[in-house]
């Protein structure tokens, strides 16, 4: 039987682990996602969720960037502060390269370069002149346990906004009927 990895090309147990950690981590952040924008458009957490829960993750991402510009324009940060409107921004940016990174390890072939280095490539074989343009990427196992700091960073972040959402989540319905035509 044919096998695509030899044993000095597989990744090893603590690069898997940390490629496996990323996917998984980035998979909490999806769901934070559906939860704040459920209580940004004044839904229940569990309602709002089924709503948006087929929506990819850049349309995550897009709901979560209008919501915040119609909390500024429309309803002039009365009912999300302007600051919490600025760390949901923040979220959303940092979870749109989050994506991108969450994408290429769930998605490329991984393989060992180094026992401290992987490398990634999408399986496409075009020829290009530049690397990135490749389609392929090395991480050293310093940049890897960084990439898995930084989404636990953005879960915490998006666990922030969440319970600030929530403590106003008690008059937030009340409040957006005022502006209701």
């Amino acid at each position: 039987m044919r096998k695509y990895h030899t044993k000095y090309s597989r990744p090893t147990e603590t690069q898997y682990a940390l490629i496996g950690q990323i996917v998984c981590e980035y998979s909490i952040s999806d769901n934070i996602t559906k939860k704040t924008i459920a209580r940004m458009s004044g839904a229940h957490p569990y309602l709002g969720a089924c709503a948006v829960d087929k929506l990819s993750s850049n349309n995550k991402i897009d709901a979560l960037k209008n919501l915040v510009a119609i909390h500024k324009i429309q309803f002039g940060c009365t009912l999300v502060s302007h600051d919490l409107c600025e760390d949901i921004i923040h979220y959303a940016t940092e979870l749109d390269v989050h994506r991108a990174i969450r994408n290429k390890f769930a998605h490329w072939v991984w393989m060992r370069q180094t026992d401290e280095t992987v490398f990634g490539f999408d399986g496409n074989n075009k020829p290009t002149e530049n690397k990135r343009q490749n389609g392929s990427v090395e991480y050293s196992l310093d940049e890897l346990k960084n990439l898995k700091l930084s989404i636990d960073e953005l879960i915490d972040l998006g666990v922030d906004i969440n319970d600030e959402l929530a403590q106003s989540s008690n008059t937030f319905v009340e409040r957006l009927r005022e502006h209701w035509p």
